[in-house]
């Protein structure tokens, strides 16, 4: 086989990997996002009145990075994940605490608290739900 085939196969090879994870990235973000948790908390900090205040009017939910298992997991009956936010006045980011609580025998999540750190202020953190 002829040095550029090799490398057409293995360039293929390395967009069709890319496109997989990223795929898989999204997917996860979208599983995490049509929690009952998860809108529950956007809803939380959407109609709280130091974080409107803080971040501005409209707050949007960015990306979360699913693969960062330090910052984003679930596991022994608790879990994290970390949203950026943006505002119109700055950006931040919302730290989501979830436990477990099982309902007759099934697995279901519910908000523990909520913080949001500012990009603006990074020593403080807003409790937003206790």
């Amino acid at each position: 086989m002829k040095t550029i085939t090799l490398v057409k196969i293995g360039a293929i090879g390395g967009f069709i990997t890319c496109g997989m994870g990223f795929a898989l990235q999204r997917k996860l973000n979208d599983n995490v996002k049509n929690t009952t948790f998860y809108k529950s908390a956007l809803d939380i900090v959407r109609h709280n009145k130091a974080a409107v205040h803080y971040l501005g009017e409209p707050i949007k939910d960015k990306s979360i990075d699913t693969f960062n298992s330090k910052k984003n997991y679930v596991k022994n009956g608790i879990g994290q994940f970390e949203v950026r936010l943006r505002g119109s006045k700055q950006n931040g980011i919302l730290h989501i605490f979830i436990k477990e609580d099982r309902v007759d025998g099934v697995e279901a999540w519910k908000l523990d608290h909520l913080e949001l750190a500012l990009d603006k202020d990074p020593d403080k953190i807003l409790l937003i739900k206790t």
